[in-house]
């Protein structure tokens, strides 16, 4: 009774009853959930590749959409009409980014910002198209709006990894030198200037400004 192989018997004898009791009780479940996996992730996988194809759709409809429409009042109902046939998209973000820059060529203001605003406050788009919705808002209304309520919509798109932070932070210096803040504005394109991050175009643009101050 000594025998080691005897005890080894035994125990794998109880783990194969422990087991064919465990599938008795629970083996139809046992096969759904093993189903259900399977399924869940050939779904995964046909949704992925839905959802390509999709986006290569909508994004074939965007560039044509912005090819079709020779006048700028045509320009503007197409974009409008499929950004609302196309919500949440980031296309859809981008149609109204576009269309807000055509109502701006008109000088129509008003129009640009309300699609610039549209996108800001659209909860379904990209973050970063989000905040870039912001800033054009900001921009178109430079010369117009109040300095105060501007800086306030810039502080959030000027903090550290914000994708635009550095067009944001020239764009602040802007509405600090339209409210009389020339130190504030100078220490903002400095930030510019002084970051290895900033863009190269930027930041010469900063420099040269920085260069007739002096």
């Amino acid at each position: 009774m000594s025998d080691p192989s005897f005890f080894q018997e035994i125990q794998e004898d109880l783990e194969r009853q422990k087991l064919e009791a465990l599938w008795k009780k629970y083996g139809f479940w046992i096969i759904v959930l093993a189903l259900g996996l399977v399924i869940a992730t050939a779904s995964a996988t046909t949704f992925r590749s839905w959802k390509a194809s999709h986006n290569q759709k909508v994004t074939a409809a965007f560039l044509t959409t912005m090819r079709a429409s020779p006048t700028a009042a045509e320009t503007l109902k197409a974009l409008n009409t499929f950004a609302d046939e196309h919500r949440g998209a980031d296309q859809a973000a981008m149609a109204l980014l576009r269309a807000g820059s055509v109502a701006l060529a008109q000088g129509d203001v008003q129009t640009a910002v309300g699609f610039f605003d549209r996108v800001e406050k659209d909860a379904g788009f990209d973050s970063a198209l989000r905040q870039l919705g912001a800033l054009f808002s900001v921009q178109a209304q430079l010369d117009q709006e109040d300095p105060a309520l501007l800086a306030s919509r810039l502080d959030p798109l000027i903090e550290a990894n914000m994708p635009w932070r550095f067009t944001a932070k020239e764009t602040y210096a802007y509405v600090a030198l339209r409210n009389g803040e020339r130190e504030k504005a100078k220490a903002f394109f400095q930030e510019i200037v002084q970051d290895p991050e900033a863009p190269p175009s930027l930041a010469a643009r900063v420099s040269d400004i920085l260069h007739a101050w002096d």
